[in-house]
């Protein structure tokens, strides 16, 4: 065969290393480049957060020589060489994201490289009616810790707060007690219903977190996708919570402006909206001068929903307020929360809590 014509040794060597090293190049390209499709699309960001084996087998094929065989010699080297580069190029976007927003931890490429994660336990707290979940608990170990209440995704129609436990436990490792709260689903509830659900369970919430140590005057919301807009909403509509920050990663803020993406936009609208008009729900056109500080974390490749979302929020916030697009990330970056997005999700939030928007 061709690829392998010059190779003086052992047949197979050589063309599992041509056959490998081009993969390593594809998956490479994938890594660096956008692509239209929806699948190729998700391919891209399954490996731009989660290409550790990828990376490795790169970095095998430079230091295994059968590239030293071929015809051409040096230039067979270049082709893994190049892939380990564009394999790269997340973790070196990443390590100048924490950089410019002057994170105090830093990207770690060893918890990458080992898929480590915090891991810290919690309780389940549940109704006493129908032993449904309301909330589950991640206390943090030291006294006196300021409150994350996050809220899950998934369309106003589906998810659940197990969800958001790798970004509570992460807080509760920092020491931020951090509750993944439960709010009601369509069809059982539209806007505002979850809203003032929310806030009557974090109001119910206090009493029981000051007295097991919490610092009920620290108080923060936030939550991903629906659970981003949900967080904006509640801290609106309820501004007697007194909420010291909210923490949006690519929320939807506007349903009146119709985009293109994978996602059932009429769906979601149903069930969020139900009957009411949607500039009534509109967070764009609620916006109040005296609302709390706000991150926004949105991914630019998002092809559920559009970052233009994030910055329509960021350009109309009369608030504190910080926004941050990854450039190589797309809906669900937090996962895996040891990738190059989960890192600077769980690093920017807890500078966020602990020290504020600067």
């Amino acid at each position: 065969m061709i690829f392998y014509s010059g190779y003086t040794g052992l047949k197979w060597p050589g063309l599992l290393w041509v056959l490998a090293t081009f993969f390593v190049l594809a998956c490479g390209i994938l890594c660096a480049f956008p692509l239209f499709s929806e699948r190729g699309l998700y391919l891209h960001l399954l490996l731009t957060e989660d290409h550790r084996s990828y990376w490795l087998l790169s970095l095998a094929l430079l230091i295994w020589p059968a590239w030293r065989n071929f015809k051409g010699g040096a230039a067979w080297f270049v082709i893994p060489l190049v892939a380990s580069v564009l394999l790269s190029l997340p973790l070196i976007q990443s390590g100048i994201i924490h950089t410019e927003n002057g994170c105090t931890t830093s990207f770690q490429f060893t918890k990458w490289l080992t898929k480590s994660k915090s891991h810290v336990g919690y309780t389940t707290l549940k109704a006493a009616h129908d032993s449904s979940e309301l909330a589950l608990v991640y206390k943090a170990a030291s006294p006196n810790s300021p409150v994350m209440f996050l809220l899950h995704g998934g369309g106003f129609y589906q998810g659940k707060p197990v969800y958001m436990h790798d970004w509570c436990s992460a807080l509760a490792a920092s020491g931020i007690t951090a509750i993944s709260l439960a709010y009601p689903l369509e069809p059982y509830a539209h806007f505002p219903a979850p809203e003032d659900s929310i806030a009557a369970r974090i109001q119910r919430l206090k009493l029981q977190l000051a007295m097991e140590g919490a610092d009920t005057s620290r108080i923060f919301i936030g939550g991903s996708s629906a659970g981003a807009t949900l967080a904006i909403s509640a801290a609106l509509r309820h501004p007697h919570l007194k909420l010291q920050g909210i923490i949006a990663a690519y929320p939807l803020v506007s349903l009146c402006k119709d985009f293109e993406t994978i996602m059932d936009l009429n769906r979601v609208k149903k069930a969020y909206l139900g009957k009411t008009n949607c500039r009534d729900a509109d967070i764009l056109l609620r916006l109040r001068a005296n609302g709390p500080p706000v991150l926004i974390l949105h991914g630019a490749k998002d092809n559920v929903v559009p970052a233009n979302q994030s910055k329509m929020l960021f350009d109309t916030y009369p608030g504190k307020k910080r926004l941050v697009i990854l450039p190589w990330a797309g809906h669900n970056f937090e996962y895996p929360i040891y990738g190059p997005s989960g890192q600077l999700l769980e690093h920017l939030s807890e500078d966020f809590i602990l020290k504020g928007t600067r």
